[in-house]
């Protein structure tokens, strides 16, 4: 008499191993819910843009690119923005402020700026050639293009103000060239943030009269230019070591996708302090895609689109390419996400039994099993599923729209 081989069940997590790759949804502590999905929104050539401004009061969009091209455009529509100057002078900031009583959007671009408030654009010319900052105490604070290594400040009378001499005049500050280049300029829960090449400086601004002085500098790996994001308490920083998190005055590294997978970031942006966007190359998929971060639930999926910049405005996240821009959406109904996981031998290269699949999931969901030599697919399947596949290894999809996999096991008989 033949013997049987003697076998053993071994029950795997699907959602939690680790060569899961999330594609238009979130997995986290072992459920998948629909994330940030992509539908093409214009075929046409746009900006490569640093910084956008969707301002309410003015109603108007007023950006920037990499080149320091101003752009400008209605918030009807969002996307549609055409030239206002063509002038490369390299990089440039949007601020939103006030002159007396009326709102004002302010782009600087190199030594030009442009202005709306309710109607078309005016430009005008600058004293200072800025690249990259923010509004603070009714000051500009920005990066010096011509001396990297420094910081200006406007006088009190505003956005234009550029007179030196006094405590309410113009000034600067020179950071020693051993922290680098200025890469960014924040204000965050008070203080004035720095962000250098090699470390973030935390800035005292205030008193009667103004002071401006380094309170101290906190050393980071090398960061990555237009690749920091502001949160409702800190900052969000690409460096070449991976995502880092700056926050009370503490730099420290945020694991996950994004610190191991991306590489060559071009651009970040962040969306109603909850998510994080960055522009990137996966090296796993050797193609440019765009990492999304939530921020509160810590965890990550791909839109797998070859964007190289992101923004957020007030109405969603469009993402640009060469070619097409992209709005993207949460569970946006018309496009399935799609989470392909690694493949499955339960611990042998032998032949095994695959048999059973349990999924706990909403209704829409498809779920597609595969031993390499064909596959079965279950729309909206119930909680156990008897399957009788054989194979050395299995591979699971989870295809849908807007519907949660809350749990995902497949079992097998595995030769001991």
């Amino acid at each position: 008499m033949g013997r049987y081989k003697k076998v053993k069940q071994v029950r795997v997590n699907i959602l939690e191993g680790p060569g899961v790759k999330p594609f238009g949804a979130f997995i986290k502590d072992g459920q998948l819910s629909p994330g940030f999905v992509a539908q093409d929104q214009k075929a046409t050539v746009h900006p490569y843009l640093l910084s956008l401004v969707n301002s309410n009061p003015c109603n108007c969009l007023l950006g920037v690119d990499s080149g320091g091209r101003v752009y400008y455009g209605t918030r009807i529509g969002g996307a549609a923005l055409k030239k206002v100057f063509d002038q490369t002078v390299g990089g440039g900031f949007v601020i939103e402020t006030r002159e007396g009583d009326e709102p004002k959007v302010v782009a600087y671009a190199g030594i030009k700026y442009v202005t709306c408030k309710s109607q078309n654009p005016v430009q005008g010319d600058l004293p200072v050639y800025l690249y990259c900052g923010t509004m603070k105490n009714g000051r500009v604070f920005a990066g010096d293009n011509h001396n990297r290594y420094t910081l200006k400040w406007s006088g009190v009378n505003g956005w234009n103000d550029w007179a030196e001499g006094g405590a309410a005049g113009a000034g600067s500050l020179v950071f020693d060239p051993e922290w680098g280049y200025v890469m960014g300029v924040f204000d965050i829960a008070g203080e004035l943030i720095v962000l250098m090449e090699f470390g973030v400086a935390r800035l005292d601004v205030g008193g009667n009269p103004e002071t401006f002085k380094i309170k101290e500098i906190i050393k980071c790996p090398i960061s990555w230019q237009y690749c920091a994001v502001k949160t409702e308490d800190g900052l969000l920083f690409l460096t070449h070591s991976g995502l880092m998190r700056y926050r009370d005055g503490k730099v420290t590294a945020v694991e996950g996708l994004i610190t191991d997978d991306a590489t060559n970031p071009t651009l970040c942006s962040g969306w109603h302090g909850r998510f994080f966007f960055a522009c990137a190359k996966s090296r796993s998929l050797n193609r440019s895609v765009i990492y999304v971060y939530d921020i509160f639930h810590d965890a990550y999926h791909i839109v797998d689109i070859p964007a190289n910049a992101v923004h957020a405005d007030s109405l969603s996240v469009l993402a640009y390419t060469s070619s097409t821009v992209y709005r993207l959406r949460m569970e946006y109904s018309g496009w399935n996400y799609e989470v392909v996981s690694e493949k499955i031998n339960f611990g042998s290269d032998m032949r095994k039994l695959a048999t059973f699949l349990e999924v706990d999931c909403d209704s829409g969901v498809t779920v597609t099993v595969s031993n390499g030599r064909y596959t079965r697919k279950y729309a909206s399947p119930d909680k156990k599923i008897r399957l009788n596949m054989r194979g050395s290894e299995f591979s699971v999809t989870f295809t849908g729209s807007s519907g949660r996999v809350r749990s995902a096991y497949l079992t097998a008989e595995v030769p001991e």
